[in-house]
Formats: C-alpha cells, structure tokens, sequence
C-alpha cells in the first residue's frame, strides 16, 4: 500500500509540477515534501546510478521496485530461509543508504519514505526469525 501511493504521488507530480500530495506538510516550522523526494533522480535509483537509461522502460520508481519486493516476500514461504534473509537484507541496506540520501542529499523528510525503511527493518526482523527457528519436525 505504501509503495502503490508512493508511485500514485510520483506519477502525479509528474503529470502536474504544482501538485501537493497528503504527505506533503509543513510542521513546526519543517518543511516535509514526499513529493519532492520521489520525483527527485533518487527516485528512480537504477537510472540515477547510471544501470539503465533515463526515462527508458526498465527505468522503474522505487517505489515500484519496492513493491516487486514486497509481493515477493508475501510469498517467501516456499523459499529457502537464507534467501529471504538475504533478499531483506539488501533492502535494508538499500534503505539506510535512501534514509542517509534522504537527511543529508536531499534534507528532507519523507513520510512515506521512512514509513517504508520500516517496513523493510521489519520484513527482515521477521525473515532473521525465520532464518534462526529451528525447523518443525513431523512427529508420528
């Protein structure tokens, strides 16, 4: 759900420069623009590294990566333990490096952004779990 609205307020900034989405708020004085943040270069991470080109068709949002990732942990069961917990971990470290973007490139805050670095942590708390229970045995 996060990533589907994540994608939603990109397309829609896209479509209109002036758009403000819910998540973009000014508390206390802080200026918070998720917007801002998921239209940035950041946002579509393989063309910003250089791994595909700008605006090509395998230039997908992160957000959109990130909810490949979460379809495929819903339906990680059937897959072997250490995957999952590699899998989760490389999206939370891909998380810190977005959370580090996020403070110190952009200096911004991103509700849906840290929303889903949390997701992510959890995911892996729950694969690491998974990772290190000991396998049930059918008793007969």
């Amino acid at each position: 759900m996060i990533s589907g609205y994540a994608v939603y307020v990109e397309e829609m900034k896209f479509d209109d420069p002036s758009y403000e989405a819910l998540c973009d708020v000014e508390l206390w004085g802080m200026s918070m623009s998720c917007s801002k943040v998921l239209a940035s270069s950041y946002g579509h991470i393989l063309s910003h590294w250089g791994i595909v080109p700008h605006k090509s068709a395998l230039d997908w949002a992160n957000a959109s990566l990130g909810g490949i990732f979460y379809l495929i942990m819903l339906g990680s069961a059937p897959l072997p333990r250490a995957l999952t917990l590699f899998i989760s971990s490389l999206s939370c470290a891909f998380s810190l490096y977005l959370a580090y973007v996020l403070k110190y490139v952009l200096e911004d805050f991103c509700i849906v952004c840290v929303s889903s670095y949390i997701v992510n942590g959890l995911i892996f708390v729950f694969a690491y779990k998974r990772f290190t229970a000991k396998k049930m045995t059918k008793v007969n």
